[in-house]
């Protein structure tokens, strides 16, 4: 499982990644036209990469798991609730701020590991990528939502961190602190 954020270039990855060993399977917006997502999965469909649009009937959910099952790869930003109402609320930047259960999870219920990336532009046209695995010693947690909480605390610490070496890569055009969901 790797967790992005909507800072740096995330997607960028997703482009440029030539590889042929294991499908990446992209968790996106499933509000956008037509014509994006499939100008989208076009640039994407040389490097065995894959658009999992998030649905309303919740059928994304499903694909994300039997991919993860596969051995597949699955990456999703998880810093926004996006409708969501299930969500960990912990310290970030100095304020309380919501961050969505799904992906950490998916993460604990499949005992999958997980890695958080970040791509970073630095000056020119050169980006420093970032990945950190998103690890706890998961036998000191009793159930699976608690392995998930430890896991988005991980996570957030991370990208706090992130943050502060980037503060003007992060792309949240919305109150991030009051949001209940967006």
């Amino acid at each position: 499982m790797i967790s992005g954020a909507h800072t740096g270039n995330f997607e960028i990855c997703g482009y440029f990644l030539q590889q042929r060993l294991k499908k990446l399977n992209a968790v996106v917006f499933g509000g956008e036209s037509a014509f994006m997502q499939e100008n989208r999965a076009e640039a994407l469909s040389g490097n065995m990469a894959q658009l999992i649009p998030v649905s309303s009937d919740m059928s994304h959910l499903v694909t994300i798991k039997t991919a993860l099952e596969k051995g597949e790869m699955v990456s999703m930003p998880s810093d926004r609730l996006f409708g969501s109402t299930k969500s960990f609320s912990f310290p970030f930047l100095g304020s309380e701020a919501n961050f969505p259960m799904g992906s950490f999870l998916l993460a604990a219920q499949l005992d999958v590991p997980m890695v958080s990336l970040y791509v970073m532009r630095e000056r020119g046209m050169k980006y420093h990528i970032i990945c950190k695995q998103v690890a706890v010693d998961r036998s000191l947690y009793r159930n699976s939502r608690e392995i998930a909480r430890a896991l988005c605390q991980v996570y957030v610490e991370q990208l706090e961190d992130v943050l502060k070496s980037y503060p003007h890569q992060w792309f949240n055009f919305y109150d991030f602190w009051n949001n209940t969901t967006i």
